[in-house]
C-alpha cells in the first residue's frame, strides 16, 4: 500500500498547492496506491496526484487498485478545479469503492475532477486495465457533476467506466456530467459480479419496479436523431416522477450497441405520467464528427443514475440500390427471387420496405411483380418479390421502377428489367424400362423432366397402347404399373402440358413395356433378419404376422416340415396370417415359412424361435452373493454359471445344454428382494430366460444392487442369442445392463436404474447398452403392462453404439420417468443411436423429463458412416430439457436459435449425417379449426409419413417435442423435392378424449418412406391465440371485520373476455385468493385468469385493500400528577405514556403508538395544565384521553438585606422622622 488511511478522519493527501501533490505508483500484490479504511476516515481529501503513472504523469507505474475506499464515507477524491485533479491511471483497477470486513459500506463520497485511464494531459493512453470506478455494497456517492470542472474523464480503460454492482443496497449512486469514452467495456454497468453488459429495462408494473444496483434504473430509449439538431426518445420508468436526462454525443457507438458519453450535450428535466412514460425531446448543435447520441436517465427523488442508452444517430438514405438479373419464361408460374440487393447504415433501427411503381404490386405488359419483401443482415439487404409472367407477356423485357424506403420517408430508387423469354413445350422423356412379371408391379421414373421452367401444368396418360393392367402418372412424371397384363410388348405414351393450354404447348414421351411370364421370388415378412418375439410354455405365443410380395396375390403360407414348436398354429384372420397358438415343449426351433401366390410361385424365409420352459430349471433361493462356498443354496451368480456351463455348480444343479429358465424362490420371505453384488455377475453366454418375479406383491421383482458406477462395473452382460430378462430391477452400475453381440434377446418388465419402486434413482450411468454387432434385440414391452422403467441414469436411458448394431429396437419404455409416467426420474438423455447404429427403431415409448434431449443420434468419428434409417415412430416425448429429437452433428450447420441444437433444413435435402439429416417438416399454421397446413423440402418424387403430434407447452427452443401422436398423413415431394400439405386432425370418436384438449401446440415429424429416417421435430404451431382480457376486475376496498380480517368477494364477474378458441369450448375464469377465502389486512394483489378450451391462459391483475377503521380502546388513562416549579417558575412535563394501558382489534398492544401532548420533558409554568394521550393503531386510527399536570410554587421570598440601626434626635415639638430604604 502506498498511503494507509486507517479509520482517522480530516486527512489531506496531496493537495490543490502547487508542488502538494503525490506520486504513488508501483504498488502491486493486491496493493493499493491509496486505502482509506473505515466509517470515520470521513473528511478525508485525496487531491493533485498522480496514482498509476510517473512523476511526469505521462508513463505507466500502475499499482493494483489506484484508490480503495474500504468501508469508508464522506471522501473527496479529486474537485471541482483542475488543481484538485487526479490522474489514476495504469493500474488494474481505477477508483474501488467497497464494504469492509465490518460490512460497513463506502457511502456518501464524491469523485469528481479527476482523469481515469488517460494520461495527465487527457489522452486515453494509460487506461487502467479493468474498471475506472467500481462501487459495489456501497450507496449514495457522486460521480462526476454539471458545474465546471465537476466532470470526471473516464476513458480508454481496459474494463467498465463506471460499474454499480452486486446488492440491491448499492442505490443513490449519482452519475452526472462526465466524459465516458473509448473504455472497452460498457460506459457505465448496472449488474452483479460476472454479469457484465447492458441490462434491458424492464416492463414490471408498476413501472421499473425492479430491483438491484442504482434500482436498474431504466435508461432512455433514443428514437431518432436528426441532422438538424433534434433527438427525441422516450423514458419509462417510476411514475409521477421526475428525472435528469443527459444527453451525449459521441464519435463511435459502442460495440454493445449501447453508447458512452463522449461530450455532454445538456440536460433535460422530464416528469414520468401515471403509467411511467415520458415523452423526450432535445434540441442541440449537430455535430457531423461525432453523429452517436446516447442519454442516461437519473432519478431526482433517489438520484439512481442509468445506464448509457443504445446510441442513435441520424437517419440516411437507403443506398447502393442494385437491381439484379430476373428472368421468367411466358406462362410459367408464380417463382419467388432475389432481385435487387441496397445497403442502409441505420440498420437495424431503420425499417426497409419496398414498392414497384409506387405500389405494393404492379404488372406491366403481362408481367407481375408482388409480394416485395427486404431480407437484411447487418447494414446490408436482399430484395425480392414473386414474378410472374403470363402467357402474353411481352418479349425481349419489361421495366419497372423499384424503391426501398426507410422508416423515416426516406428512399433509393432504380430501374428493374423483367426479361421475358418465349414460351417452349416442356421436356419429358423415358429410357425403356426393364420388364415386369405377369401381375406384378413396376415404377418407372423420368429419364428427364418434366420441366418447362415450371410451367407444366398437367401430366396425364395420354396411350396404353395393348396393355390392360392398372397404370398411372403422377406430377413428377413417375409411371406406376400394377397388375401388369397382358404378356407382351405395348407401347406407352405420357403427355405433359404446360400453362398456356389451350392449345398451348405439349410434348409426348413414349417408352415400350415388357411383361413377362416368369415366376418371381416372393418375399415373405418377418425374415431371418427381423426380430421374432419369444414363447414360455403354457401361454400364448406373442403373435408373429407373415406378409409376402412379388407374385400374384393372394399369398397362402404353410410351414411344409412342420417343424415350428409344438402346440403352434398358422392361420389366416380376414386375410391376414400369423403364427400363433400356445407351445407346449421348450426349445430352440428352427422352420421354413413358405408362401404360395395365385399362380404357384413360392417364397421361402427361416425363421427361428425359441420357447423357454415356464417352470425354472434353475432356482435361486438365496439372496447372498455367494460363488460356489455353500452348497446348501444357489445363488444368482451360481445359476448363471450353472446355464452357461451346462454342470452343477455351488449350491445349483446343472444347467440344460442350449436354454434355461432361472427363477427365484427365497423363504422365508425377505424385507426386500435384492442381491448385493460384489463384482460384476458371470456374462449370459447361453440363452437363459431369467425371470426376476418373486411373486410377493410388496417387492414384484428381484433387485440386483451393482458393485458401483465405475465405467467397468454391469449389471448383466448378455453375449448369448435369444436370452429373456424380466421383471428385473438393475441399478448402482455404470451400465445396468449390456447386450454385448449376441442376437433376439428381449428385456422386458424391468427397472434399470431405479430403486425397487421405480420411484427414485438408484445410480447408474448407462440402463441399457446395445453394441459390438448385437442385432434384432428388444428392448421394451409388445403388449401391456410390461414397460420397462428406463430411468434415473447419469448418462442415457438407452443406447445403441457402433455400425454393427443394427435391427434392434426401444418399444414401449418409460424413460425418464416413474412407472406411473407422471413423476420424473430422469436420464442424461432418453436414448442415443450414435457411431454409426443404423436400422434400428425407438419407438411407441414414453420418453420425458430427462435433462438433455429425449432422442438423439450422432455420428461417430472417420471412417465410421453415420447413424442412417433409424425409426422413431409414435414416441411421446416431452418435457426434455434439450431437444425432443436431435439429429447431432453431420455435414450441416445449425439452425438459429443455434443454442438450441436444431439442424437446418437444406435445399434438397441432399445432405448426410445422422439419418441422413432428414429435413423435418415447416408447419406455418394451425387453426381452431384443426386445420394444419405447412411444406416439406426433401428428396425429389418421394413419400413421407408426416405425424402430427400435440403438447401442452411450446418448446423453448421454438421446435417441438410430441406429448400426444394425434395423426399421420402420407405426402409426395415433386421433382424439386417439394411439397405443400393441407390436413385437418380428426376428431376421435366418443368416449376417445380429444388429445388437442389441453395439447393446443402442434408440431409434426417427416419419415421417410423408402429409408425410415425420421427427421427432427418441426417447428411448433397454435391452434388459436389465448384470450384476450378486455375489462379487468375493478379494485376494491372493505372494511375488517372484528378479527381483523374479510371475506374475498367474487372478482369474476366483473371480467369481460373475448375467446379466440371458442369451438373447443368455453372460457374458464378463476380467482386468486378465491372468493370467500379470508385474508388480512392490507393491499392484496388478486389474480384473475382466464383458460380457453386449448388451455391457453391469459391473467390480469386486481387489488382488493382491507381496511382498520377500529379506534384503539383506552382501558385506563394516566392519573393527574403535580410538581413544585423550579426557581424559574416552571417545571418538566413527566412521562404520562407508561401510565396508559390499551389495547387494538388489529394491532398488538406492544405495537401501538402512544404519545402525550405536551411532551415529557416540556417546561410548564405555575398552573393546572391539561395533558392529551393520543394512542394510535397501525392503520393510523387513534384514540385519546386527557389528565392534568399541576405545577406549585412552594418556595418563600428571600430578604436580600435588613436595614441598618439608625440614631435620630427628636425635637421638643414633633418628635423625629426615621427612614428605611
Amino acid at each position: 500500500v502506498g498511503i494507509w488511511i486507517y479509520n482517522v478522519p480530516n486527512n489531506v493527501i496531496g493537495g490543490t498547492a502547487a508542488g502538494a501533490g503525490n506520486v504513488i505508483s508501483w504498488t502491486n500484490n493486491n496493493g493499493a496506491g491509496v486505502l482509506i479504511f473505515g466509517s470515520n476516515a470521513a473528511g478525508t481529501r485525496v487531491q493533485g496526484n498522480y496514482i498509476g503513472t510517473d512523476a511526469t504523469g505521462l508513463l505507466a507505474c500502475g499499482n493494483t487498485t489506484g484508490i480503495l475506499l474500504d468501508g469508508a464515507s464522506g471522501v473527496l477524491i479529486g474537485g471541482a478545479s483542475a488543481s484538485a485533479r487526479n490522474v489514476i491511471s495504469a493500474n488494474e483497477k481505477g477508483i474501488s469503492l467497497n464494504k469492509n470486513f465490518q460490512e460497513n459500506p463506502s457511502n456518501n463520497n464524491v469523485i469528481q475532477g479527476n482523469y481515469i485511464g488517460t494520461n495527465k494531459d487527457g489522452i486515453p493512453n494509460l487506461g487502467n486495465t479493468n474498471e475506472g470506478v467500481g462501487i459495489a455494497f456501497s450507496a449514495s456517492n457522486t460521480i462526476g457533476g454539471l458545474n465546471a470542472y465537476e466532470g470526471n474523464l473516464i476513458a480508454g480503460n481496459g474494463g467498465i467506466g463506471i460499474r454499480v454492482s452486486s446488492s440491491n443496497n448499492a442505490v443513490a449512486n449519482q452519475i452526472s456530467g462526465n466524459a465516458i469514452f473509448g473504455n472497452t467495456g460498457l460506459g457505465i454497468d448496472l449488474g452483479t459480479f460476472g454479469a457484465d453488459g447492458v441490462t434491458p429495462n424492464d416492463t414490471t408494473v408498476p413501472a421499473d419496479s425492479d430491483v438491484g444496483p442504482n434500482n436498474l434504473q431504466n435508461f432512455p430509449v433514443l428514437t431518432a436523431v436528426s441532422s438538424g439538431g433534434l433527438v427525441t426518445g422516450t423514458l419509462n420508468s417510476t411514475p409521477n416522477r421526475s428525472f435528469r436526462i443527459e444527453y451525449f454525443k459521441n464519435t463511435a457507438c459502442h460495440s454493445s450497441g449501447n453508447g458512452q458519453g463522449e461530450v455532454l450535450l445538456g440536460t433535460q428535466t422530464v416528469t414520468t405520467d401515471g403509467s411511467g412514460n415520458a415523452p423526450l425531446s432535445f434540441s442541440f448543435a449537430f455535430d457531423a464528427t461525432k453523429p452517436f447520441i446516447t442519454a442516461t436517465a437519473t432519478d431526482l427523488t433517489t438520484n439512481d443514475t442509468s445506464e448509457f442508452s443504445a446510441c442513435r444517430r441520424d437517419n440516411r438514405a437507403p443506398q447502393s440500390l442494385s437491381p439484379l438479373s430476373v428472368t421468367r419464361q411466358q406462362g410459367s408460374p408464380v417463382a419467388n427471387s432475389f432481385i435487387a440487393t441496397v445497403s442502409d447504415l441505420d440498420l437495424p433501427a431503420d425499417t426497409l420496405t419496398a414498392t414497384v411503381n409506387g405500389l405494393a404490386s404492379a404488372t406491366v405488359n403481362g408481367v407481375t411483380v408482388s409480394g416485395l419483401s427486404v431480407q437484411c443482415t447487418g447494414t446490408n439487404c436482399n430484395v425480392s418479390a414473386n414474378v410472374v409472367a403470363a402467357c402474353g407477356a411481352t418479349t425481349p423485357s419489361v421495366s419497372f421502377n423499384l424503391a426501398v424506403n426507410d422508416s423515416a420517408g426516406l428512399s433509393a430508387s432504380a430501374t428493374l428489367i423483367v426479361n421475358v423469354s418465349n414460351n417452349t413445350p416442356p421436356g419429358l422423356s423415358y429410357n425403356t424400362p426393364p420388364s415386369v412379371n405377369a401381375g406384378a408391379s413396376l415404377t418407372i421414373n423420368p429419364a428427364s423432366g418434366p420441366s418447362d421452367n415450371g410451367a407444366v401444368s398437367n401430366i396425364a396418360v395420354q396411350s396404353a397402347g395393348t396393355y390392360t393392367g392398372t397404370i398411372s402418372v403422377n406430377s413428377a412424371g413417375v409411371v406406376s404399373i400394377s397388375n401388369a397384363a397382358p404378356v407382351g410388348v405395348h407401347t406407352i405414351t405420357i403427355r405433359a402440358t404446360d400453362n398456356c393450354a389451350p392449345p398451348g404447348n405439349f410434348t409426348d414421351a413414349t417408352f415400350t413395356l415388357t411383361v413377362a411370364s416368369s415366376c418371381p421370388t416372393i418375399t415373405v415378412s418377418p425374415s431371418s433378419t427381423t426380430p421374432l418375439p419369444f414363447g414360455v410354455t403354457g401361454s400364448a405365443l406373442p403373435l408373429i404376422f407373415l406378409s409376402a410380395s412379388g407374385g400374384t396375390g393372394s399369398y397362402t403360407f404353410s410351414d411344409p416340415a412342420n417343424a415350428r414348436p409344438p402346440g403352434t398354429t398358422i392361420t389366416s384372420v380376414s386375410g391376414s396370417w400369423r403364427i400363433g397358438g400356445v407351445p407346449n415343449t421348450p426349445g430352440v426351433y428352427t422352420f421354413s415359412i413358405q408362401a404360395i401366390d395365385a399362380n404357384g410361385c413360392t417364397g421361402t424365409t427361416t425363421l427361428t424361435v425359441v420357447i423357454h420352459p415356464a417352470t425354472p430349471t434353475l432356482v435361486v433361493t438365496t439372496l447372498a452373493d455367494e460363488n460356489g462356498a455353500n452348497l446348501s443354496a444357489c445363488s444368482l451368480r451360481e445359476a448363471i454359471i450353472a446355464a452357461n456351463t451346462n454342470a452343477a455348480f455351488g449350491g445349483c444343479g446343472a444347467g440344460q445344454v442350449g436354454y434355461d429358465t432361472i427363477g427365484f424362490s427365497i423363504t422365508p420371505a425377505p424385507s426386500a428382494y435384492t442381491i448385493n453384488v460384489n463384482t460384476n455377475l458371470p456374462d449370459l453366454t447361453e440363452a437363459v430366460y431369467l425371470n426376476g418375479a418373486t411373486g410377493d406383491a410388496a417387492f414384484p421383482r428381484v433387485e440386483i444392487h451393482g458393485a458401483g458406477t465405475a465405467t467397468t462395473s454391469t449389471g448383466l452382460r448378455v453375449f448369448a442369442n435369444h436370452c429373456y430378462l424380466r421383471n428385473l430391477v438393475v441399478n448402482n452400475c455404470a451400465t445396468q445392463i449390456v447386450l454385448q453381440g449376441g442376437a433376439r434377446s428381449v428385456i422386458e418388465n424391468c427397472y434399470l436404474g431405479t430403486n425397487a419402486t421405480g420411484a427414485a434413482s438408484a445410480g447408474g450411468q448407462i440402463g441399457v447398452s446395445v453394441s459390438n454387432g448385437a442385432t434384432l434385440n428388444r428392448i421394451g414391452a409388445t403388449g401391456v403392462n410390461q414397460p420397462n422403467v428406463v430411468s434415473g441414469n447419469s448418462t442415457v436411458g438407452v443406447e445403441f453404439v457402433g455400425d454393427t448394431v443394427a435391427s434392434n429396437s426401444a418399444s414401449g419404455n418409460l424413460i425418464g420417468t416413474n412407472p406411473t409416467g407422471v413423476t420424473a426420474v430422469p436420464n442424461g438423455t432418453g436414448v442415443r443411436m450414435r457411431d454409426g447404429a443404423s436400422f434400428n427403431s425407438a419407438t411407441s415409448n414414453f420418453i420425458a423429463y430427462n435433462v438433455g434431449d429425449g432422442i438423439s443420434i450422432s455420428d461417430g468419428a472417420p471412417p465410421i458412416p453415420p447413424a442412417r434409417s433409424n425409426s422413431l415412430s409414435n414416441n411421446r416425448i416431452f418435457s426434455n430439457g434439450g431437444l425432443g429429437i436431435n439429429l447431432a452433428g453431420g455435414s450441416n450447420l445449425l439452425c438459429a436459435p443455434s443454442a438450441a441444437n436444431v439442424t437446418c433444413n437444406d435445399v434438397g435435402d441432399g445432405d448426410d449425417g445422422p439419418n441422413r439429416l432428414q429435413n423435418y417438416p415447416v408447419l406455418t399454421s394451425f387453426t381452431a379449426a384443426r386445420v394444419v397446413s405447412g411444406s416439406l423440402n426433401s428428396t425429389p418424387n418421394s413419400s413421407f409419413t408426416i405425424q402430427y403430434y400435440a403438447s401442452e407447452a411450446g418448446d423453448p427452443s421454438g421446435f417441438g417435442e410430441g406429448e400426444v401422436r394425434v395423426f399421420n398423413a402420407t405426402v409426395t415431394t415433386d421433382a424439386g423435392g417439394n411439397v405443400s400439405f393441407t390436413h385437418t386432425i380428426p376428431v376421435p370418436t366418443p368416449p376417445a378424449i380429444d388429445p388437442l384438449i389441453g395439447h393446443p401446440f402442434i408440431t409434426a415429424l417427416a419419415i421417410a418412406f423408402n429409408t425410415s429416417d425420421t427427421s427432427e421435430f418441426s417447428n411448433w404451431v397454435t391452434a388459436c391465440g389465448a384470450p384476450v382480457i378486455v375489462t379487468c376486475a375493478t379494485a376494491q376496498t372493505v372494511n375488517a371485520n372484528a378479527a381483523c380480517q374479510t371475506v374475498v368477494p367474487d372478482f369474476t364477474s366483473g371480467v369481460v373476455a373475448t375467446n379466440n378458441c371458442s369451438s373447443l369450448g368455453p372460457l374458464t375464469i378463476t380467482q386468486s385468493p378465491a372468493a370467500g377465502s379470508m385474508v388480512g389486512l392490507g393491499v392484496h394483489s388478486v389474480t384473475i385468469t382466464v383458460k380457453d378450451g386449448m388451455m391457453n391462459t391469459v391473467t390480469c391483475m386486481t387489488m382488493l385493500t382491507v381496511n382498520d377503521t377500529t379506534a384503539p380502546n383506552i382501558v385506563s388513562c394516566a392519573t393527574a400528577q403535580a410538581a413544585q416549579a423550579n426557581a424559574s417558575c416552571q417545571a418538566a412535563v413527566p412521562n404520562f405514556v407508561s401510565q396508559i394501558t390499551a389495547t387494538d382489534n388489529c394491532t398488538l398492544a406492544g405495537a401501538l403508538t402512544i404519545t402525550q401532548s405536551p411532551a415529557a420533558g416540556t417546561p410548564l409554568g405555575l398552573g393546572t395544565h391539561t395533558v392529551t394521550i393520543t394512542v394510535k393503531d397501525a392503520a393510523n386510527n387513534m384514540a385519546t384521553c386527557t389528565t392534568t399536570f399541576t405545577v406549585t410554587d412552594a418556595t418563600p421570598p428571600t430578604l436580600s438585606a435588613c436595614p441598618t440601626n439608625q440614631t435620630v434626635t427628636a425635637n421638643a415639638a414633633t418628635g423625629a422622622t426615621v427612614t428605611y430604604t
